[in-house]
């Protein structure tokens, strides 16, 4: 059902985007230094994932008003080693796929989408994870589908999906049981703990007093601080069971009207937010090109704006991504990835949020660069 909701032909769920994305480079049968294109900002384990099989990452600038991969990066950037592109989709903002599919297959390049913030998105009309070889989607914690871990790798080369099909078969899975099941409790624990009312009550206090000791915890137990010597130890190897199967099949029926209330409240942002000077948004447009996994906005005093959005009751997220480019060493000039770590916040835009929270949310913002409350729709303030 999955393929069919994409547009591909083949797709089986794997364990997570990381574990599928290792093994999808080994049997596509690279040699060791042919090169992979992908964009300067990403998350950084995916380089990783590329330099531990020996490959070489290659990173392209990035479009400012997407935070996406520039395409007009690419074309100066094949060599004579370059054997795939791998666009990401970050966000829940569509990359221009479409341009770049043209560019793999007038360059005889693979395409590989990297569609875990953007499951439902779409370019031109198409879902995301369907123009490439291969497309890959995560259904973790926070994802648009959550099915508490895992995800679903599609494909349209029959061949190269059978062997990865063996491959993922065949796939050693130590201890799985145990691993499987303190993994499930994590992820229940993750989403019980962040439910609106004993959020409240059990986790809110405990931020603020680590606010006061300028600690960042919600990053301490979630973030991912993963360097090249452990990436594979890290490789979270697990069955993807049946119980999460079900979840995301039943998701899968509503996912576009999630999808869609979650743009929704992306534009109520966009629109209270329009006048303030200070921060640059990713304007969320309503033809599913960016479904909002993440309301990103872009700031010189990102710190300053979390804390104060902390002590009105608003907890935010600081974005996983990394400028891999700086990360890994790697020469530029990348003058549209100038800063950009330092300056991004990920502002709450679940589909749950009521339009009174999204203006509540908006105001805070407002009144931290000064500018005047705003009300509603319906008077609210």
């Amino acid at each position: 059902r999955f393929a069919d909701y994409v547009g591909v032909p083949h797709a089986m769920a794997v364990s997570s985007v990381r574990d599928g994305f290792s093994c999808l480079l080994d049997v596509l049968e690279f040699a060791p230094g042919d090169e992979i294109i992908m964009a300067a900002y990403n998350y950084h384990v995916m380089p990783l994932i590329v330099k531990k099989r020996g490959l070489v990452p290659v990173f392209a600038d990035i479009d400012p008003d997407t935070l996406n991969i520039d395409p007009g990066q690419i074309g100066r950037l094949i060599t004579g080693k370059t054997r795939a592109v791998v666009v990401t989709h970050l966000f829940g903002r569509s990359a221009r796929a479409a341009e770049i599919q043209t560019i793999c297959r007038e360059r005889g390049l693979i395409l590989l989408e990297d569609a875990a913030h953007a499951c439902g998105a779409e370019c031109d009309g198409r879902k995301v994870g369907g123009f490439g070889d291969f497309g890959m989607f995560s259904f973790g914690t926070g994802k648009c589908l959550v099915t508490l871990g895992g995800g679903i790798i599609v494909s349209r080369n029959a061949e190269a999906f059978a062997r990865l099909r063996e491959r993922l078969d065949n796939q050693d899975r130590p201890g799985e049981r145990w691993h499987s099941t303190s993994y499930y409790l994590k992820c229940l624990l993750q989403i019980t703990l962040t439910h609106r009312s004993l959020f409240a009550v059990l986790v809110y206090p405990w931020i603020l007093v680590a606010d006061l000791m300028r600690l960042d915890i919600i990053e301490r137990l979630t973030g991912d601080k993963y360097t090249s010597a452990d990436v594979s130890a890290k490789s979270q190897v697990q069955p993807f069971a049946e119980f999460q199967a079900l979840l995301g099949l039943q998701q899968l029926k509503r996912l576009d009207a999630m999808n869609d209330k979650r743009i929704a409240r992306a534009q109520l942002l966009d629109r209270y937010l329009e006048d303030v000077k200070e921060i640059k948004r990713i304007p969320v447009v309503g033809s599913r090109e960016h479904i909002a996994q993440s309301y990103t906005v872009i700031c010189d005093d990102k710190n300053a704006l979390r804390r104060h959005l902390l002590r009105k009751g608003i907890d935010t997220k600081e974005s996983s991504m990394r400028n891999c480019a700086q990360f890994l060493g790697a020469e530029g000039p990348f003058p549209a990835m100038a800063g950009i770590d330092d300056r991004i916040v990920e502002l709450p835009c679940s589909q749950h949020l009521s339009e009174n929270e999204i203006l509540y949310q908006a105001n805070v913002v407002r009144d931290f660069f000064g500018y005047p409350m705003i009300s509603g729709p319906g008077g609210g303030r």
